[in-house]
């Protein structure tokens, strides 16, 4: 598996999206199907620098493309499991042509009574920046 280095590859941005809480018909089990559960998610994308400039339409990525993407995914059918819900949302983030690689993680907030979260998170980049 490549993975993004501990330093930037010269000419990458990371944006970031922190703790986006949604609730989500989300989990394999039965008595999870009929009710919606608070998950939290946290995603980091990768995208071309841009020339320093003060206007929101030059920008790569506007941060509202993430959230939306997200939002709708999630929260638009049932998912047994969250490994499924973040690759639906990583194909659908790799249709922004500027988003080069990425890191989305999900938490289930309610599913243990003694643990704060439990989640997965993924990694993935588009070819043209593969380190191997």
């Amino acid at each position: 598996m490549t993975i993004l280095p501990n330093f930037y590859p010269t000419g990458l941005s990371r944006i970031f999206i922190q703790n986006l809480r949604l609730h989500c018909s989300i989990g394999a089990y039965p008595h999870e199907w009929d009710i919606k559960q608070k998950v939290r998610f946290n995603c980091e994308v990768w995208v071309p620098e841009s020339k320093t400039h003060d206007q929101l339409r030059l920008a790569p990525l506007n941060y509202d493309f993430i959230v939306n993407t997200i939002s709708h995914i999630a929260q638009q059918q049932h998912y047994h499991l969250q490994e499924y819900l973040l690759e639906q949302c990583a194909t659908t983030l790799f249709t922004h042509p500027h988003i080069l690689a990425l890191r989305i993680s999900s938490a289930k907030l309610d599913a243990y009574d003694n643990v704060e979260a439990a989640g997965v998170e993924i990694f993935r980049q588009k070819d043209a920046i593969k380190n191997d």
